[in-house]
């Protein structure tokens, strides 16, 4: 649709009701005194723009860091069994689970909670829905795993909504949840 440069300060709306946010749109040259030009992305609505609060960013990170290795350690504790058949898996297969555990994972899981549902239930009720509906959601998706491990993923649901309302981005959120898994896999070899 066409804006006026005016609407491109904030977050606005075209005519059509979609709404602009930084890093939504691209904007064509266009001369002085003509109507800009607007390209929705596919991306739009994801809310991926830089990440706000650096420092806020890399606290939720040592929290994170804190939770994920105490859950690790007295995993394999109380399981030494869950401890025994990590290590005994071969290379490949260990590879490819890392791999998508810290990569794949934290990408497509991210981008469908905290980025698109997200960005749907804070536009109809704010943030707080937005954070309870995408956690309980993510919970759902991990109850075949068990109560234990829904109940273990609370704290981490609940760092990962913090991480995308506070930073105003789904970066941080996809970001702490490669750095969670990360040191999931890690645990193991220290």
């Amino acid at each position: 649709g066409d804006v006026g440069l005016a609407g491109l300060v904030g977050d606005e709306h075209l005519a059509d009701g979609t709404r602009l946010q930084a890093g939504n749109v691209d904007v064509d040259p266009a001369p002085a005194g003509s109507r800009l030009h607007c390209r929705r992305h596919l991306r739009a609505g994801l809310g991926d723009g830089p990440i706000a609060r650096p420092g806020l960013m890399i606290l939720l990170g040592v929290v994170t860091a804190l939770y994920t290795t105490a859950v690790s350690l007295a995993s394999f504790y109380a399981m030494p069994q869950m401890l025994s058949a990590l290590l005994s898996l071969n290379t490949a297969v260990y590879v490819v689970m890392v791999f998508t555990a810290i990569v794949t994972a934290p990408i497509v899981e991210e981008m469908f909670f905290r980025g698109w549902l997200w960005v749907g239930f804070r536009r109809e009720g704010g943030a707080l829905v937005a954070s309870c509906a995408t956690g309980l959601l993510f919970l759902a998706i991990h109850i075949p795993e068990g109560l234990a491990r829904v109940v273990l993923l609370i704290p981490l649901a609940i760092l990962l909504s913090l991480a995308r309302h506070l930073s105003g981005s789904l970066r941080s959120s996809v970001a702490l949840r490669a750095w969670n898994y990360m040191l999931a896999t890690a645990v193991p070899w220290v």
